[in-house]
């Protein structure tokens, strides 16, 4: 049957205005559900990267189905049809987590529509019923979350949105690495580090005699990274390591974590990577950092190299490495730049004052 294209659009906003919200609990939702749920962000992985091979179906089901203990979190789906094309969720601190009193006012807010069906109100519906939810945090004035795109962007700034901070998604595609200058960093920090007495120590567990202290070091670099406007504090105890070391063994994730430590065994500086089996051919590096009293000697250089040369060896069919970096942390895209790291995609954080919010839900 043919239809013109002006007939086609108005039955399309027919069927999209008449969306379904309902809340989604991926712990005990049916299996259809959970695979219509999945086909979705099989889509959303697929329209920002496209060239990539999909996620593992039950990568993701595993992801979802695995609540964090520390935040309380709603989410809801909605439905066209008998497919679901387009999902939210908002969260917050429970009181028993490490950190609450410093950032039990920050939550988070994430909403995606499905490419086909944006602009049609659906977001906005989306939208009215988290917000709803959020009478449930007394505490929380203050929501943020990330856009990928311009649709993404609009929207964020539709509902009173402010930029917080702007990142990148950046690839260093291994056969395009700058492996001279890699292995000279690894050369020369080694014959300073044997100078100095420094020593290098791998992990995928954090060493019980040394878990309060590189927590500590963590959390001090962790925060030192450009962060916008949260106001919070990312904090990182040893309870929270243990209970994500738990979580990222039950998904299958490998988390190597390698270590400088001075002569006098403090811990100097720190770097990791996360591999999961089923995706062979990519790896993602987290943080990098080096402690203040620490930094000018090259140290971020060596634990970088060392670390990559170490991880390719052992896994030799991985092809990409995948990290993320603010646009103005100029000391680490310097050193990611030259090691070959390219941007793959861009990112804005927003945030959002919640009382606004409440204000935007009561006039639409």
């Amino acid at each position: 049957m043919y239809f013109k294209k002006e007939t086609f659009s108005l039955l399309i906003m027919s069927a999209v205005t008449s969306a379904k919200i309902e809340q989604f609990d991926p712990i005990n939702a049916p299996d259809e559900v959970l695979d219509k749920f999945i086909d979705l962000m099989v889509d959303f992985q697929a329209e920002i990267s496209p060239d990539d091979p999909p996620v593992p179906r039950e990568l993701i089901r595993k992801d979802i189905k695995m609540p964090h203990p520390h935040y309380h979190v709603s989410q809801f789906i909605a439905w066209n049809g008998n497919r679901i094309v387009g999902s939210g969720n908002i969260g917050w601190m429970k009181k028993n987590a490490p950190g609450y009193d410093k950032n039990k006012h920050v939550g988070f807010l994430n909403i995606r529509v499905h490419k086909d069906f944006r602009r049609c109100g659906i977001g906005m519906k989306l939208f009215q019923q988290l917000i709803s939810v959020s009478k449930n945090a007394s505490d929380l004035s203050k929501l943020m979350g990330n856009s990928l795109n311009d649709a993404g962007n609009h929207f964020c700034e539709k509902i009173g949105g402010r930029k917080s901070n702007e990142g990148a998604e950046n690839r260093l595609v291994l056969e395009n690495a700058n492996w001279d200058l890699i292995r000279e960093w690894n050369t020369t920090g080694l014959k300073f580090a044997e100078k100095e007495g420094i020593s290098l120590q791998f992990f995928e567990d954090c060493p019980e005699d040394i878990i309060e202290e590189y927590c500590n070091i963590y959390q001090e670099t962790v925060n030192q990274q450009p962060l916008g406007e949260f106001d919070g504090e990312i904090t990182v105890t040893p309870e929270s390591r243990r209970i994500e070391e738990k979580r990222q063994k039950e998904k299958g994730l490998k988390w190597y974590t390698l270590i400088s430590r001075e002569k006098d065994s403090r811990i100097s500086g720190l770097t990791e990577i996360f591999y999961h089996p089923s995706m062979p051919e990519k790896a993602f590096q987290n943080l990098t950092g080096v402690k203040q009293e620490y930094r000018g000697r090259g140290l971020g250089k060596l634990l970088k190299s060392h670390m990559l040369l170490w991880f390719t060896k052992k896994y030799p069919q991985v092809k990409v490495i995948v990290t993320a970096n603010d646009i103005t942390n100029d000391a680490m895209l310097s050193i990611n730049t030259r090691m070959g790291f390219k941007k793959h995609l861009g990112t804005t954080t927003y945030i959002f004052n919640l009382e606004q919010l409440h204000r935007t839900v009561n006039a639409s």
